[in-house]
């Protein structure tokens, strides 16, 4: 990318902080751990850098997963093939929740780095979000395990 030259998405994601929603951009998955935070800081400079959040999914996950206490299982876990994380989704998925729980119109909450979410089998919380952010309730949604 030249300098001085965003991505088309920018504008169009830019022009739409006041009207609220729901958008994705999907980022290359080998790149997606830089993109989040470029995609935020450019976000930043369209509408300013007080109206743009950026969360990542995975120090926030790890970081729940201390402050519970929990953290003291994840060796026995990782090496495991068929390990069943669902002992921890409470907690992450309050956590997750409370950190998407400030996105409102008016400012833009980028989730970045969520490659925990996958093998930790919090796939349902990212779905059950986008179903939210469309207005659709658990009641008329399917969660894909």
């Amino acid at each position: 990318m030249s300098a001085g030259r965003l991505p088309a998405v920018i504008e169009a994601l830019a022009s739409q902080v006041d009207r609220g929603g729901f958008r994705v951009v999907a980022l290359a998955p080998t790149e997606h751990h830089k993109l989040g935070r470029r995609l935020a800081g450019w976000l930043g400079e369209q509408v300013g850098a007080d109206r743009v959040h950026f969360v990542a999914v995975d120090r926030l996950v790890i970081d729940a997963m201390k402050g519970a206490d929990l953290w003291k299982f994840v060796p026995f876990l990782e090496v495991r093939a068929d390990a069943d994380w669902r002992m921890f989704h409470a907690e992450l998925s309050a956590a997750l929740d409370a950190a998407v729980g400030s996105a409102r119109p008016g400012s833009i909450t980028v989730l970045g780095q969520p490659s925990l979410l996958g093998p930790l089998g919090l796939m349902g919380w990212l779905y059950g979000f986008y179903e939210r952010a469309r207005g659709r309730t658990s009641s008329d949604s399917r969660i894909w395990a």
